[in-house]
């Protein structure tokens, strides 16, 4: 089943100040509904969001995939990124140029260096923590897509945090 672009801005809307993860399957249609948001709350709204891309190339997103090209739409591609990373980038465009969302496509493609951690999970839990702190701290919105790769499941959750 594709992702319901429309039931996913209704939970956007109505969480303000949390973090909300899209899981899917492959070819669910995470990634078009992280760019529709992203055009909708830039375009449309005029609201100012980051959106993080370590898979896909910037060139691509604004040649491809975004429909109605916004200055409010602002797009990171680099790779290898860390939460730290992260951290640093929201903080600096959160002063400079008040974003008010955030979009991670797709937070399996993000890295948490810590000599404690052992496991992916582990891991993976320690980046959603640190991007609650922030949501919190700065009283913004991130968006997460995360791949799924049960096979059994051909449809996509909806999971709010914080």
């Amino acid at each position: 089943m594709k992702v319901n672009f429309n039931e996913v801005l209704d939970v956007v809307k109505n969480n303000n100040g949390k973090v909300i993860i899209l899981n899917g399957t492959a070819c669910v249609g995470k990634t078009t509904t992280a760019v529709k948001l992203g055009e909708y709350l830039s375009y449309n709204l005029n609201i100012p969001i980051l959106y993080f891309s370590p898979s896909v190339p910037k060139e691509i997103l604004e040649g491809a995939r975004i429909t109605n090209k916004s200055e409010h739409f602002i797009i990171d591609d680099s790779v290898g990124m860390t939460i730290n990373d992260i951290r640093t980038k929201i903080l600096r465009l959160k002063k400079e140029r008040k974003i008010k969302y955030v979009i991670i496509d797709d937070i399996l493609l993000i890295d948490y260096y810590n000599k404690e951690c052992r496991s992916f999970k582990e891991q993976y839990q320690k980046i959603i923590d640190e991007l609650v702190k922030i949501s919190k701290e700065l009283k913004i919105t991130v968006f997460i897509t995360k791949s799924i790769r049960k096979r059994n499941l051909e449809n996509y959750q909806i999971k709010i945090i914080g």
